[in-house]
């Protein structure tokens, strides 16, 4: 069988007094928010899986899903930078669906797989994937869900962006989100009324920032962490 290959995590103490901030002040749900930073430099056991399950399989760009519809964004993608700036039919750019290498996907995979222990994204596809043109639609869209999620938002909101920003530097990154596929992945859990998923992958870095949010439901139980379980059983 495949062997889960995770990621090496990196503490970052800011992150985690956010995280717990933003937790800690939820309205009328449970949010299990993931503030995590990851390591892209692969530990010798992760080059020979690497190795020995993914680097024959294909050295060639994978396409991404489209561009989510919502956000106002043409499915077709951004143009890939190696054609070429002539190439025209009918006075219009040819564009090819938004792609990634294989060792990105496999790191995207992995932080997945970290990040959910409960569930296995080895044999998730690009497709699974999708790029997020812009960091302005990321802060948009988790703006939007936690200022109705959280006490007091607005005090933690420049702290949690500044700090995104000390830590991957959002302008060099390239932004990826995971499409769930509402049967089997966390983000389909029942329970869970509302998600968001980015992953900010700095090249320049060898870092990868995972950033998401799941609202769960208050009532159920089994959505309950741990501490809190603790808690009302005092």
């Amino acid at each position: 069988s495949v062997r889960k290959q995770n990621m090496k995590f990196l503490e970052v103490s800011s992150l985690e007094s956010l995280s717990s901030t933003i937790t800690t002040n939820s309205i009328d749900c449970v949010l299990d928010i993931k503030l995590e930073p990851y390591s892209c430099k692969m530990v010798q056991s992760d080059k020979k899986h690497w190795k020995k399950e993914y680097e024959s399989i294909s050295t060639q760009r994978q396409a991404l899903s489209p561009q989510e519809e919502e956000l106002g964004l043409s499915p077709v993608g951004r143009r890939l930078r190696h054609l070429s700036e002539s190439s025209r039919t009918d006075d219009c750019d040819i564009y090819l669906a938004d792609s990634i290498s294989p060792r990105t996907l496999f790191d995207l995979i992995a932080v997945l797989n970290s990040t959910f222990p409960d569930y296995d994204f080895t044999d998730r596809k690009s497709a699974d994937f999708a790029l997020v043109p812009i960091f302005e639609l990321v802060q948009q869209k988790v703006d939007e869900k936690l200022s109705a999620a959280v006490f007091n938002y607005g005090s933690v909101k420049n702290d949690l962006w500044s700090t995104i920003k000390t830590e991957i530097k959002p302008e060099e990154c390239t932004i990826y989100t995971f499409k769930p596929d509402y049967t089997s992945d966390p983000f389909s859990e029942d329970g869970c009324f509302w998600n968001f998923n980015y992953f900010l992958h700095n090249k320049n870095l060898n870092r990868l920032l995972f950033l998401s949010c799941r609202a769960l439901s208050a009532s159920n139980s089994a959505d309950v962490s741990h501490e809190q379980l603790w808690d009302i059983e005092d």
